[in-house]
């Protein structure tokens, strides 16, 4: 053996003066602690966005019921005849709520909802 032959008894990894120790797998580490994080951001402001979208459907569709409803008017076609008007007053006011009812679903299209639920 040679003078200053290397005899594979130091340390590969001796770290030199101005060098980087490199880390492996540091980053996937990393990344793998913080994803669940964003993950929940993300999903978060999705279905915050989500919830917001329907209280504002729901709040127009009523403000159009209501708009609809002081004006006094109803559609004929829920009287019981096929005349311009409705005879009596009950019929009229089942008229004007049926009426009320389709002016705030139409102002509301984008909310899916189940008419048959709680019944």
């Amino acid at each position: 053996m040679k003078l200053g032959e290397d005899t594979g008894n130091e340390k590969q990894n001796e770290k030199q003066p101005g060098e980087r120790i490199e880390y492996i797998g540091q980053a996937l580490v990393e990344f793998a602690v913080v994803l669940p994080l964003l993950l929940f951001l993300v999903f978060m402001m999705i279905e915050f966005s989500r919830m917001f979208h329907a209280y504002l459907v729901a709040e127009n569709g009523a403000r159009q019921g209501i708009r609809y409803a002081v004006t006094g008017e109803y559609d004929v076609s829920y009287c019981g005849g096929f005349e311009q008007h409705c005879e009596i007053e009950s019929e009229e006011k089942a008229a004007r709520l049926a009426s009320i009812k389709d002016v705030a679903y139409l102002a509301s299209q984008t909310i899916m909802r189940n008419d048959q639920a709680g019944r």
